[in-house]
């Protein structure tokens, strides 16, 4: 990496992510407060959507498969937010 050697001579730390490497990201990851007020599946389904282009290349996306991928994060992340507005909802109160 090319930028070892800077990042390091900062202070800063690589970290190795991969497949095979200890470390992985969990892209589906969304914590409470995730998007600073935004709509947060919105936020969530565009950072998905990003990640999935360039995964395959940009602009190799059809409509109907950006559409599936805004659909399913809906699906995924709705339950989760009624829970926490619902959870929300009764700390106030």
């Amino acid at each position: 990496m090319y930028y070892r050697p800077v990042i390091e001579g900062l202070g800063g730390e690589v970290i190795d992510i991969s497949a095979t490497s200890r470390n992985h990201i969990n892209a589906m990851d969304m914590e409470q407060g995730y998007g600073g007020g935004d709509i947060p599946v919105v936020l969530k389904s565009e950072f998905l959507l990003s990640l999935c282009e360039q995964l395959v290349g940009s602009g190799k996306l059809s409509a109907k498969e950006k559409s599936i991928i805004g659909r399913c994060t809906a699906q995924c992340y709705n339950e989760y937010i009624r829970v926490i507005r619902n959870s929300a909802l009764r700390r106030d109160i």
